[in-house]
């Protein structure tokens, strides 16, 4: 009896929660690109669905029965998800990353921002890092946008003096423990 050829292939199997990130990261940056929302929706549901598999793989088979089958993904979205998923498009993220300032997704980090909010910000005031966003709130330019206010501009600059301190402080540490490193190698007290 002849074996077909490819019977003993075994599937690829991907990661779930990897998928999920990786989609929620391009959902991410079509939005602060200003891309269609439905597109950006369309990679978040997937990986909303990605991320209740408790197996944590699934085989490549079966996430093209799932993302084809759910409703509202048409076949020409539904392939360029798989295509990401199964990284037959690993330029995708690297293309898109190059379309946007590289510190622009920098102010996702920051809690209250979002990629609708960056998307604003980067459009609408030429924010592009973190420490423009700062000189901003500090001088209420932000207050215009819809979805900022008083208490928003406040809790960013929190948020980001609380980050410089920590920064600043890990910093500290590391030298300390350098110095004390060194002078434990070279014999000299501190």
């Amino acid at each position: 009896m002849k074996v077909p050829e490819g019977a003993f292939k075994q599937e690829k199997m991907i990661n779930a929660a990897d998928a999920a990130r990786q989609l929620d990261i391009v959902a991410d940056l079509l939005t602060i690109a200003g891309a269609d929302p439905l597109l950006g929706h369309c990679y978040r549901r997937v990986a909303a669905r990605m991320r209740e598999i408790t197996s944590g793989t699934i085989g490549s088979g079966e996430l093209e029965d799932i993302v084809l089958k759910m409703p509202g993904i048409g076949a020409n979205i539904g392939a360029k998800i798989l295509a990401v998923v199964r990284g037959e498009r690993p330029n995708l993220l690297d293309a898109m990353g190059k379309m946007l300032p590289p510190a622009l997704t920098s102010l996702l980090l920051l809690p209250g921002l979002g990629p609708r909010r960056v998307n604003l910000l980067y459009n609408e005031l030429g924010i592009e890092s973190i420490e423009q966003l700062e000189l901003a709130a500090a001088a209420g330019k932000l207050r215009p946008l819809p979805g900022f206010g008083p208490a928003l501009e406040q809790r960013l600059l929190v948020t980001i003096a609380h980050r410089k301190k920590s920064v600043a402080e890990r910093y500290c540490v590391a030298d300390d423990s350098a110095a004390a490193a060194n002078a434990r190698r070279t014999g000299l007290a501190l």
